[in-house]
């Protein structure tokens, strides 16, 4: 049954999490093992029995199915970053976020609205000045043929302006609430710490969601009162 599948999966997964935070694992099997009780853990979180819950409200199963779910994808991606296979991890996560509402356990409407911004002008002043003999030349609406004639056969770099215009990623991934609303639910693992002398062995690692992680570095990071904290 359940139960009795999810305690044996519960107790592989400390066993093997306890080697892997240790360090002193000396095998690839651990992670493995760690994998496939992330992988038995996936199936109960799928194919938990709600019905079986002590709540009798409608709101309250779909609740808790939806919780099921989330805690099913951050073990998908737990395994994804232990080295799981692609081609299985892939597939899977796909079919759990199919019956998960994004659009509520994403929902951007309570964020704040934060874009990705520069000020080029104070970029390029900082920048050296380049011998105009020796600067690449920029082209715009360069065709395909005249790319291949003009610089391709001669071996000559060439920027192409304007030419991702069109892509839809030009517009979307300049907005943040974008990321959130199709990926803030996936686990990712970050490295905190200061690119700082002082502070060169201070680096540790995490897990966090993206929201969260958007929430917390990349959002103040675009306020004016950012003070440069890690």
């Amino acid at each position: 049954d359940y139960s009795s599948c999810s305690d044996s999966a519960s107790k592989a997964e400390t066993k093997c999490w306890q080697a892997l935070e240790s360090r002193k694992w000396d095998h690839v099997a651990w992670r493995e093992a760690y994998v496939y009780s992330q992988l038995m853990l996936i199936a109960v979180d799928i194919m938990k029995d709600t019905t079986t819950t002590t709540t009798t409200t409608t709101t309250t199963k779909d609740q808790q199915q939806q919780d099921n779910l989330k805690s099913a994808i951050k073990r998908v991606d737990l395994s994804i970053i232990l080295g799981a296979p692609a081609h299985i991890m892939n597939p899977l996560s796909l079919f759990i976020e199919k019956h998960m509402d994004l659009s509520v356990i994403n929902s951007t409407s309570h964020l704040p609205s934060v874009s990705f911004s520069f000020d080029k002008d104070s970029l390029l002043s900082n920048l050296p000045s380049i011998n105009p003999s020796r600067q690449i030349k920029i082209e715009e609406n360069l065709s395909i043929e005249d790319f291949i004639s003009k610089y391709f056969k001669k071996r000559e770099p060439v920027i192409i302006k304007g030419a991702t215009k069109d892509w839809p990623a030009f517009s979307k991934w300049t907005e943040m609430n974008y990321f959130i609303s199709q990926y803030g639910h996936r686990t990712i693992p970050i490295e905190l710490g200061k690119h700082d002398h002082r502070n060169s062995g201070k680096w540790k690692e995490d897990l966090t969601t993206l929201t969260e992680f958007i929430l917390k570095y990349i959002v103040p990071s675009c306020t004016s009162s950012h003070k440069g904290e890690p």
